[in-house]
């Protein structure tokens, strides 16, 4: 499209130049300033294109970058808690397997630095997703 619009802007010129128009009368001027809008239109234009082409390209190489970090946190697989926190009121996520770790772990808000869970049975957490045992808590039922 851009090359047909320089094309045709460069037909106009060679009209007009054909045409013998004077420069130094009012339609002279008229015209050729007319064809220079044109050209520098025609010009910006092409300067838009190949900025829009760059973000495109730019853009589905950050498309194919997520993908490729989707599917190695590919959290469908993995059992995961979410609590949320006391102090700021977010949700914070945390690997299940940090319930049957031997070493006792602090899991801290990383909005607020709360401490939301400690492995050690002083935290009671609902689970989503994991099996109540595993997590060491009553169901909300026995409570």
């Amino acid at each position: 499209m851009v090359d047909s619009l320089k094309q045709k802007v460069a037909y106009l010129q060679g009209l007009a130049e054909g045409l013998d128009i004077d420069h130094t009368d009012k339609e002279g001027k008229v015209i050729a300033s007319v064809i220079q809008v044109l050209n520098d239109v025609a010009g910006h234009i092409e300067e838009l294109r190949a900025a829009q082409q760059e973000l495109e390209e730019y853009m589905e190489s950050i498309d194919d970058d997520l993908n490729d970090l989707e599917s190695e946190l590919d959290f469908e697989d993995e059992d995961f808690i979410e609590v949320e926190c006391p102090k700021c009121h977010k949700e914070v996520m945390f690997d299940s397997d940090i319930l049957e770790d031997d070493d006792t772990i602090e899991v801290t808000c990383p909005n607020c630095n709360e401490v939301v869970f400690i492995n050690d049975g002083s935290f009671d957490i609902e689970t989503k997703g994991i099996d109540a045992d595993l997590a060491g808590v009553k169901d909300n039922d026995d409570i």
